[in-house]
């Protein structure tokens, strides 16, 4: 049987444990919101993805699925920077941008401008379909082939994963920083606390 002192023990924690749902419910993700989802290079993601007319939160979905914003990322395969580009596949896109010489897969700038044309190209490539593009972004038009046949039966477990998380991180941006990356996640916040406040106070409103 429990004791009165354990009720009030139990019934403590249970305060507590329901406060703390409250907190992490209501200003999740904007507390933590830039913490897990960093959003390094804005302007370069909305510079190249308006130019290539992409959702930049597309763009910040595939950085941070192929790099988690390392700009110096490699693959084992050798991909590179932050959009992951396989040398091969840039030097294609900067030949098709008419440039003379490749430039350098390190560099935030040169990377965000080939992987935004290169993802744009394969969207237009399976008309607007844009999980068979990102299937064909992350193992070739083939892959991106099977997807629009069979969706996923056809695709390796790696493509599947990719377009999922890729997909889950362009809501989670898109839900921090708005589709276009252009909200404030401060301003968000303080929204964020004002509904909580307008919330518990009307819970004991009589």
């Amino acid at each position: 049987m429990v004791s009165k002192k354990q009720g009030v023990l139990i019934g403590l924690i249970t305060l507590i444990l329901i406060t703390s749902g409250f907190l992490f419910y209501y200003f999740f993700p904007s507390i933590w919101g830039s913490v897990l989802y960093p959003l390094d290079y804005r302007e370069m993601i909305v510079k190249y993805a308006q130019q290539n007319q992409l959702e930049p939160s597309l763009v910040a979905g595939i950085i941070y699925t192929e790099s988690h914003y390392n700009p110096k990322a490699t693959s084992r395969v050798g991909a590179k920077g932050l959009m992951q580009l396989m040398p091969a596949t840039a030097k294609s896109v900067s030949q098709q941008l008419g440039e003379e010489k490749m430039g350098d897969l390190y560099d935030p700038d040169t990377n965000i401008r080939y992987g935004t044309f290169y993802i744009a190209q394969k969207i237009i490539e399976f008309g607007g379909n844009i999980n068979a593009a990102l299937a064909a972004y992350n193992g070739g038009s083939a892959v991106g082939n099977r997807y629009v046949v069979s969706r996923e039966a056809a695709i390796p477990n790696e493509t599947k994963n990719f377009i999922k998380r890729v997909n889950s991180a362009k809501n989670q941006y898109a839900e921090l920083y708005g589709q276009n990356l252009d909200s404030n996640v401060a301003e968000k916040m303080k929204k964020d606390q004002t509904t909580w406040f307008q919330k518990v106070f009307s819970v004991f409103k009589f």
